[in-house]
């Protein structure tokens, strides 16, 4: 009954977390994790034994062989990376292999890494991953439920016991008083498996820290027998009030390419049993969605991290097989997705499936609309995208900063500083702890984005013009997307920006520093599809301005770009521009044969 339990609780995940539309979709609210659960490897960790970076990059160890090499891990990583997965996946294929399952078991558990398309290892079948611990016990621990039932008052120090009474309690529970006894004898006796879930995210954990860390220690110490695995996100454990004594630790490398093949292949697999899809079309998905990534080293680096990419993967399924055409559209998508999780409520029951602690939603918290949140984000991503040394990664957000922000948002007298501190360093979503008293937003086009969304609303277009002539490195970006954002509205906001950025006329020396901008805008969004003809006199400055004074060598190329804009010209050398008569440019003379309107 144990194992049946226990097996049934770690055999699916949420499909709601990334996907709205699974809230109220019946079976399609669950995915079988047996079904689209993808290794992990991790960072660097056979470094030791090797003599050289090249060696140590070729012999990185699986998240389940550094399980195997020591009795006790700490298994780290960022927020996202898979670490709650990993042990949700181990507990269930341990489980399934004693209770003799045919999909989740050792096999699955042990499963090849995903290999590169390129090595086919001499035509033979790549080695499973190594364990040589047979089918241990798995004893599943969330560090965040037992905290909070279980945990002395803050001035008592913690013990085995503590973690133990927790134990009986969920066994009672679950009817199985008769095996209390006869699980203690096996996890004394035998080898076992103890998977403690999240070190760092237990209610109050800068006061319960040394409790949690007696409580683990005397655990090893009194359970010899019993193997320990603990996660933990890295920047908390690299603190060294947190680290346990006698415990090794690994951290979770990003995803590969092979890796991101093989989710996407099961996912798309998984899809034609739960949703019925034709297997052929399944297939065709999978490939235009590796496609759409690996040519594109933003998705990529979205696709890096296993949250990030199952977003992705749902975003495009949901779509019939395809994302948003236009960027901006899909970092909208993705940011409401992220927000939902990140501010949504968190239940803690006891052990007869009472609720013991509700941790409400970020608006609930603050008696707020989401909206008003959403521009509180907005308004800092600017802010500290603007303020940002490096044109690279994404900004450091001093914890005092964001949670000052917050804090002027509330609409409750009895809201304390530390409760939201408490609640923002619990949470992983569109806003992430990244050290001691850092926060960061996951991605740099995160960032981005909410800045171009702020930029929209606050003197648009003159704002972001001016920022984007004054440092074009660091606002290209932001600029293209809130030229995209605002042009939803109307098609006509997007020759704002390109009359603000373009303000000056043809000729003038400066004029071609923002040439680029527009024309890129268009490659990037199709907003200006059919507006070749009577653009106005910011398209004028626009097309003349990006091929006037170019060398020849590169005409053709800013001639595209005019094209693209909605340019036409009914003969070789005269064009309709800004509803002006045909009008010869002798810049345009030398673009290449077949530059006409599409």
């Amino acid at each position: 009954m144990y194992l049946s339990r226990l097996f049934q609780q770690t055999s699916q995940l949420p499909l709601s977390v990334v996907d709205r539309q699974a809230t109220s979709s019946g079976i399609d609210s669950r995915l079988r994790l047996d079904a689209i659960y993808t290794a992990l490897i991790t960072r660097g960790g056979g470094q030791e034994h090797v003599r050289d970076e090249k060696d140590a990059e070729e012999r990185r160890f699986s998240a389940l062989e550094q399980v195997n090499r020591h009795r006790h891990l700490v298994l780290l990583g960022d927020p996202g990376s898979g670490k709650s997965t990993f042990v949700k996946f181990t507990a269930m294929c341990l489980a399934g292999e004693l209770l003799g399952e045919t999909q989740a078991n050792l096999t699955l558990l042990t499963a090849p890494l995903p290999q590169d398309q390129k090595d086919d290892n001499n035509g033979q079948q790549p080695e499973p991953q190594c364990w040589t611990q047979g089918a241990l016990l798995p004893v599943l621990v969330i560090l965040r439920d037992f905290a909070a039932r279980t945990l002395p008052p803050a001035n008592q120090p913690g013990t085995a016991r503590h973690l133990w009474e927790f134990l009986e309690e969920e066994l009672r529970a679950a009817m199985l008083d008769d095996y209390v006894q006869e699980f203690r004898q096996h996890v004394q006796q035998h080898e076992s498996l103890l998977l403690l879930d999240g070190l760092d995210e237990v209610p109050e954990a800068s006061q319960r820290r040394s409790q949690i860390k007696q409580v683990v220690e005397d655990f090893a110490a009194s359970f010899p027998k019993c193997r320990i695995l603990v996660t933990s996100r890295t920047y908390a454990y690299q603190r060294q009030e947190w680290q346990l004594c006698e415990f090794q630790d690994t951290v979770l490398a990003p995803f590969t390419q092979p890796q991101i093949r093989c989710f996407i292949d099961h996912w798309y697999d998984h899809l034609t049993d739960i949703r019925g899809l034709n297997p052929e079309d399944a297939r065709g998905r999978a490939e235009l969605l590796k496609r759409v990534i690996f040519q594109s080293e933003r998705l990529y680096n979205f696709a890096e991290r296993p949250l990030l990419l199952t977003l992705m993967a749902s975003l495009h399924a949901c779509r019939g097989g395809s994302l948003p055409e236009k960027r901006e559209e899909l970092y909208n998508d993705s940011v409401e997705l992220l927000l939902d999780w990140w501010e949504s409520p968190k239940i803690v029951r006891d052990s007869s499936g009472k609720i013991l602690i509700t941790q409400e939603s970020l608006t609930e918290l603050l008696k707020v609309g989401k909206e008003c949140v959403r521009e509180a984000l907005n308004d800092l991503a600017f802010h500290v995208h603007h303020d940002q040394p490096d044109l690279v990664g994404t900004a450091d957000i001093a914890q005092i900063d964001l949670v000052d922000r917050l804090m002027r948002l509330q609409q409750r007298k009895d809201l304390q500083p530390g409760r939201l501190l408490e609640y923002l360093s619990d949470r992983a979503g569109l806003l992430v702890p990244r050290g001691v008293g850092i926060f960061s937003f996951p991605h740099r086009s995160f960032q981005e984005y909410l800045a171009a969304c702020y930029l929209t609303d606050e003197d648009y277009p003159d704002q972001i013009a001016d920022l984007a002539r004054q440092e074009p490195n660091r606002w290209r970006e932001v600029a293209l997307l809130a030229g995209a954002k605002a042009s939803r509205g109307t098609a006509a906001a997007i020759w704002l920006l390109a009359g603000a950025l373009c303000y000056k006329p043809p000729g003038r020396e400066d004029s071609g520093k923002t040439r680029r901008s527009p024309s890129r805008c268009r490659r990037d969004f199709s907003f200006w599809e059919g507006r070749g003809v009577g653009f106005g006199l910011a398209g004028h400055r626009v097309v003349s301005g990006a091929v006037r004074g170019i060398p020849d060598g590169q005409r053709s190329e800013k001639g595209s770009r005019c094209c693209f804009l909605g340019e036409g010209r009914t003969t070789t050398a005269y064009c309709h521009i800004g509803g002006l008569s045909d009008q010869p440019l002798s810049s345009y003379e030398s673009a290449v044969p077949g530059f006409y309107r599409r």
